[in-house]
Formats: structure tokens, sequence, C-alpha cells
């Protein structure tokens, strides 16, 4: 049986970078104890990658390879020479470094961002194993001596970070769970530095979400909140997944407790988010306030109100529990009980009347023509959007109206975006058929051909393949 490298790492990833003393250390703890098998290398030889068509199968496949390279604690070993200073190695494998017995000291000086890794001594060698692809520089030192070392680790395939995403995106777009978990953390290993790592996570945190995996969606929170930064646009994705997995035992990041006017059912998410906490920071209880005192309500008062009780300022917390607040009457709070009324939910019920109102105005002026005013209407309904069933079309709309005042770019990034919400087929082939037009409007024949191939291969049944097919024949 296959042992998955997303069971494995809870073991393999218990390392961290450290220094190195001579004393055989390794950082956060050592791996299982496990046989070995030594694989030649030359000192400074170049070691190949394989060429390889990325698919969701493929993905796995490399996966399943790695994982099996670490549980049989697969070994590339140098020459004898202990003067080396660049090596390759593949990830997932142990690389033994000769080095010279006065040479006592050594360090990962620099390394790929967001990677782990391991360097420990072994006799007259270095131990080095990461899974994280990339360069990693090494100094090495000892009476009077210093040198460094350049490994370059990397994937045994050859593929493009662009290839993977496409994939990723792609089983994102179909809701492909597991196959988007191995994708989006082949991504992390192979492309460490990328910017679309934040993407993706936030794609798999989305449909973990969906499916009430909550392991999964802390794992994508926390790194996230390690390697990157959550933004005013991450928002609703974020709050809906922590909420959809009932995931209540984490510190809400600070971007997530910031009051949206806009963004009423957000609100409402991470308010009842920090209700379901047994303790909160002061600043999740800042941001109940502030949602309190735009709809009171009895559930919001008693945790609003214990919580100051027992952090040193009962006088406040007693206001909140009786009511007696500013700008709140004893007779409005009193009439709402827990299980009676549900004030946020009403709040959300009106957003959504409000972002369907912007929605099909915006709609009825796309058809008429009047491209700035639907672009106004569709932006406030952007606004108002909380991953609703139109978001898709939303994003959709707002590229028609950049395409047909020549905003090109503009254009082809509301496609692309819509894409990466829409759940229909057949209006993922008009989107990717539109992403075409854009590509070839921007002088990008590459991107033309690659966009409408995409829809013919992947929706042949569709009106829109036809339509690539003719496009295509006047590109030849």
């Amino acid at each position: 049986m296959k042992v998955k490298i997303l069971s494995f790492l809870a073991l393999a990833l218990s390392f961290a970078g450290c220094t190195g003393t001579g004393r055989g250390t390794s950082g956060g703890g050592s791996l299982p104890s496990i046989q070995t098998s030594s694989i030649p290398n030359t000192a400074g030889e170049k070691l190949p990658k394989e060429p390889i068509v990325l698919t969701s199968a493929a993905v796995t496949r490399i996966l399943d390879e790695l994982s099996a390279d670490l549980k049989n604690g697969k070994t590339r070993s140098t020459a004898t020479s202990n003067n080396l200073t660049s090596l390759d190695s593949y990830v997932g494998e142990f690389l033994y470094i000769p080095i010279k017995e006065t040479e006592d000291k050594f360090r990962v000086s620099n390394s790929p961002r967001s990677s782990v890794y391991e360097l420990t001594k072994a006799n007259t060698n270095l131990r080095f194993r990461s899974l994280y692809e990339g360069n990693f520089v090494v100094d090495v030192s000892g009476e009077g001596t210093a040198r460094k070392i350049t490994i370059s680790n990397k994937v045994k395939y050859e593929f493009s970070e662009n290839d993977l995403y496409q994939v990723i995106a792609q089983d994102y777009n179909n809701r492909n769970f597991n196959a988007l978990k191995d994708g989006v953390q082949l991504h992390k290993l192979a492309f460490p530095d990328n910017s679309r790592a934040k993407t993706a996570s936030l794609m798999l945190m989305e449909v973990a979400g969906a499916n009430r995996d909550t392991r999964t969606v802390k794992n994508e929170y926390d790194f996230i909140q390690k390697n990157s930064s959550f933004t005013a646009q991450d928002r609703v994705v974020v709050a809906s997944a922590l909420a959809n997995a009932r995931v209540n035992d984490v510190n809400l990041d600070r971007v997530l407790t910031t009051y949206s006017f806009t963004e009423k059912d957000t609100n409402t998410e991470i308010a009842n988010l920090i209700l379901s906490k047994n303790v909160a920071e002061r600043h999740e209880i800042e941001f109940l306030q502030r949602v309190f005192h735009d709809v009171p309500d009895r559930n919001l008062s008693n945790y609003i109100g214990n919580w100051y009780v027992k952090n040193g300022n009962p006088a406040l917390g007693n206001q909140y529990l009786t009511g007696n607040l500013s700008g709140v009457s004893s007779g409005e709070l009193a009439s709402l009980t827990p299980g009676t009324t549900d004030p946020l939910r009403q709040v959300a019920e009106q957003n959504y009347a409000s972002f369907r109102e912007n929605f099909q105005n915006g709609e009825s002026n796309l058809r008429s023509g009047n491209y700035a005013r639907a672009r106004e209407l569709f932006q406030a309904a952007l606004a108002l959007n909380r991953n609703y069933d139109e978001s898709g079309r939303l994003h959709f709309y707002i590229g028609q109206t950049n395409y047909n005042t020549g905003n090109y770019s503009a254009a082809l990034e509301s496609y692309r975006t819509a894409a990466n919400v829409e759940k229909t087929a057949d209006r993922q082939a008009e989107i990717y058929y539109n992403m075409g037009l854009a590509s070839h409007e921007l002088g990008n024949t590459t991107d033309t051909r690659n966009y409408l191939t995409y829809v013919t291969q992947r929706f042949p049944s569709s009106e829109w393949s036809q339509r690539s097919i003719n496009y295509l024949a006047t590109l030849n």
C-alpha cells in the first residue's frame, strides 16, 4: 500500500532548519529509523529532470514517489572529495556531503522562503534533506577556514509553475477535493518562493471548508499566516471556510476582525465564530462590540459582558449584561432573546437583496450596450458579493464591460477570476473562449491558441468549442 506524502509529512516536516555544531542535532526532532539505499553521485554532477505532462494523476504520482523515497530513506552519496562547493540533490533524499575533520561548524545561511530542511553531522559527512525545491547555501567552517556549499535541491520532474497552477485551478473549478489537496501540496514543495502559493492555498481552504475538513482548513490558515498575510479581499473566503469547517480554536487574524460596512454577512460569520470560542482575544471582542452596536443581540451582549467581567472591566461588562448601553434601549435589547430572532441573518438577507438588485440592473445595461453604467452596477454588486452562486457570472460580466470598452488587460484579469469561481461547464467554456479573444487583442497569439485549444479539448460538446475551432483557423 502506497503511503501518500500528505500523511507522511506530519513526521517528515517536523524538523526545522538548525545551526550545526558537530553534535548531530536536527532541529525539531529526528525522523524514524529506516533502511537506507545509497545512490552514488559524482561530485559536481548535474542531476537531470524528467519531462512530464502534468495532470491531476501525474501530480499524485509525483507525491506517491516522493512519499516512497521518504519512507525508504533514499540516500544520495557524493564522491570522497571534501572540497565541494556545489551539489545537486533530489527533494526527499538524504544527501551526504564529505567535510574535513576540522570543519565542526555548519549552518544554512540561505534557503527558499517557506521551506524547512534537516542538516546534521554524520561522522565525516554533513547529512542534508529537504522536501522543498531551491538553492540551500550551507556555511561550513573550522580552524580559520570557511567555505560555502550551494545545494541545488530539485523535484525529479520538469514542469512549470504555470502548468501546475492550471491543474490546481481546474481541480478547484471541478471541486475535486483530493486532487486539489495534492496539487497545492506539490506547489508548496516545488515552488516555495512563488507568489501564487497563497492563492492556491486559499482555493484549497475554500473547498476544504465546503467539505467540512477542519484539519485542512486550519493547515492552510496557518500556512498563510506564517508565510504571507491576509488581505481585505481574502476576508470573505477565509471567514466562510472557517465557519463551514467549524474552526473555533484559532486566533482570528486582525484583517478578519476589521469591521466591514459592505460585508455584513461576513461580519455575521466572523461574529458567530467568535461566539463559539471558549476564549476570545481583545480585538475579537472589540469586533463583536461593533457588530452589536449595529444589530443589538442578546447572545452578543452576554458574551461581550462576560468577557469584560472576567478580564478586569466589570463595570463595562455589566452594562452589556444589563442592557444599560448608550444608543441601545433596554426594551430593544430585552426583546432579543436567544432562539426567537436572528438579526444577523436579517442583515445577510438584506445584503443579498441589494446584491441582486445591482446585479440584475447591471445585466440590463450590459444587454443594452451601456457598458460604463453596467460596470458601475457590477462593481457595486461586487462590493456586496459573499461568494454567491452568481459570483462567476459577475466577474465574467465585469470582464465583458472592460472588453467592450477596450480595456483588454482588465478584461483578461476578470475572466481569470471568473474561471476560478464559475461552477457551470458551459459558462466555463464561454469564459475561456473570451480569454482567448482578450489575449488576441493584446497581441499574445500563443495564449490565444492555448485558451481556445483548451476549450476544444475540455468542452468538446459546447458551442464555444466550435467557435474556438473557427477562430483558431483564422490564426493559422
